[in-house]
């Protein structure tokens, strides 16, 4: 091989070499995994860490939820909240009222000590009565249903059961539980978006020639734009475009649009929209922009159409080679918490990572 070709040969290899890794410390960490079963729900994110809830059964109009959240690791504690209100009403609670499992109050606080955590686990255990009351007065219902199955994926999930430190199933296996694992870390990188901006029509000969290629990076990919607004409603028959670097622009395609929601589709094209480079794998994007850090973030938000159902988040960072999933996280069941519709009880964390401003660019010739 020729001495130049093999200097080339070897640089684009470490190049590509570098790029894995890199991909690698961006999706490093277990698998994020949930289960939703009953009135019940366990999700866990891509540190190992869970977190756990119950709620009141579905319909009814003295709300309660339940939640224990733990991280990964032998020596994780388990720390515990429950919260309660009326269905739509900012109403207090009755005076004197506690938590109590088969009527015999436990606590009036809703950070919970670790003793008063034990002993709500057995009272799920026996499939005790969990209730919220005031002496004589009503009563807030904390169902049972899927308790156990939602907790035991926890303990799954963390390598516990067996173990002394699992929650349901404990045993004396002295075999390892999963340990944390860190926090990922995302690099961000410089771009020039919402520069030079360019919206292309309907009546555009490029709108044709790019609808067609996405369609068929769409067959390839289960990527599902049949249907997108952008190909079906005039209001919506335009496609922006971003230039991202000097090769690589980002294209907003309208996808759905509705009385809660908006989604919009995105993908990293080359400059001169004949090849897909990048698809964005989420069906609840709808906008983006520069932060206050200037990171160029893809921000997707979703709401259930129901009064208090739950709603879902996501964020996409640009590392100048493609966005990366940096967050994503929902609000659980919510099971009728329309008071609190845009703070809901808990936040389920499914990923997260640090992420890291654009680096800045050494300024050249003497100081």
């Amino acid at each position: 091989m020729h001495r130049h070709a093999r200097f080339w040969f070897f640089a684009l290899l470490v190049c590509l070499l570098a790029a894995r890794a890199a991909g690698a410390a961006e999706t490093a960490g277990p698998k994020p995994a949930d289960l939703w079963t009953g009135d019940w729900l366990t999700v866990c994110d891509n540190t190992g860490s869970c977190r756990t809830a119950g709620y009141n059964a579905d319909g009814a109009e003295r709300l309660i939820t339940l939640s224990f959240y733990r991280e990964a690791g032998a020596q994780a504690k388990v720390a515990g909240l429950w919260f309660a209100i009326y269905r739509g009403s900012d109403e207090p609670l009755p005076e004197g009222g506690s938590l109590r499992i088969d009527g015999k109050p436990l606590t009036r606080n809703e950070i919970l000590t670790p003793q008063e955590i034990a002993a709500l686990l057995e009272a799920l255990k026996r499939g005790s009565s969990i209730t919220w009351a005031a002496e004589g007065g009503p009563v807030w219902q904390l169902s049972s249903n899927g308790a156990l199955a939602a907790l035991r994926f926890m303990d799954d999930y963390q390598q516990r059961s067996g173990t002394p430190s699992a929650l349901i199933d404990k045993g004396r296996s002295r075999r390892p539980v999963r340990a944390p694992a860190a926090v990922p870390k995302i690099q961000a990188a410089a771009a020039t978006a919402r520069e030079q901006r360019r919206v292309l029509a309907h009546s555009d000969p490029q709108f044709a020639a790019l609808r067609e290629m996405l369609e068929k990076k769409e067959n390839a990919n289960k990527w599902r734009l049949d249907g997108c607004d952008v190909f079906s409603h005039d209001e919506w028959r335009t496609i922006t475009l971003d230039p991202l670097t000097s090769n690589l622009t980002l294209a907003e395609i309208p996808c759905a649009h509705t009385g809660f929601n908006s989604h919009n589709a995105y993908a990293v094209l080359t400059r001169d929209l004949n090849h897909v480079v990048d698809v964005i794998d989420s069906h609840i994007t709808n906008d983006y922009g520069l932060d206050e850090q200037g990171v160029l973030t893809i921000t997707g938000y979703w709401k259930e159409t129901a009064p208090g159902d739950g709603q879902s988040w996501e964020t996409w960072v640009w590392t100048g080679r493609r966005f990366v999933l940096a967050s994503k996280s929902n609000s659980g069941m919510a099971r009728g918490f329309d008071g609190f519709a845009d703070t809901p009880p808990w936040e389920f964390t499914q990923h997260t990572s640090q992420v890291l401003p654009p680096k800045k660019k050494r300024r050249s010739g003497k100081p």
